[in-house]
């Protein structure tokens, strides 16, 4: 019963981690900064992590950023500098090679796609 109840209290650690991350994409979600939130060391949020979601900290967060910024590309609204910023990039080179790495295309086909799509019949 112990290992279940420990297993649960790090389900819901994690849990709160990538509740965090997802709100707060678009600054900073660093390791430090989250395992504070919560109240981890970041040494064993990153361990756990893994072990329970299979996937480092990092990934999670640069998948979570690129599911942000596909859904601002499609929407159409912002220039590919304006969604690499929103979904806290510094730099488009960056964004745009994870962004690419993550989609296998690059984010201005994306968002010259969706336009496209509006201007036909």
């Amino acid at each position: 019963l112990f290992l279940l109840e420990r297993t649960g209290s790090h389900n819901k650690l994690i849990q709160r981690a990538k509740d965090f991350i997802r709100a707060n994409c678009t600054s900073d979600v660093s390791l430090e900064r989250v395992s504070n939130q919560i109240g981890l060391s970041s040494y064993y949020l990153s361990k756990l992590f893994k072990k329970e979601e299979g996937i480092n900290y990092r990934d999670f967060v640069t998948t979570v950023r690129m599911e942000k910024a596909y859904g601002l590309l499609c929407e159409g609204k912002m220039n590919v500098g304006e969604v690499a910023a929103a979904v806290g990039y510094g730099s488009v080179d960056h964004f745009t090679k994870n962004f690419k790495n993550s989609y296998g295309v690059n984010p201005r086909d994306i968002r010259r796609g969706m336009r496209e799509k509006k201007h036909t019949p």
